[in-house]
């Protein structure tokens, strides 16, 4: 099995109000980041600190519920 597409969500304020929006999506040859679309050769240096990141919040902290579908 495979991972074609992993997404990342976040919280942001706008007017007062919170929303959830998607911050991260690695999909398939395409990075987009809550600033916008990128060419995925520019996630290459960022995706092994999230990966980190995530597992210790995960692994560790246990504040993320992982879902497969």
């Amino acid at each position: 099995m495979a991972i074609m597409l992993l997404t990342d969500f976040c919280y942001v304020e706008q007017g007062g109000y919170w929303e959830l929006v998607k911050e991260l999506d690695f999909n398939c040859g395409i990075f987009q980041s809550i600033n916008g679309m990128l060419v995925i050769e520019t996630a290459i240096e960022f995706y092994p600190l999230w990966q980190k990141i995530f597992l210790c919040y995960w692994l560790e902290l246990q504040v993320f519920e992982i879902s497969v579908a």
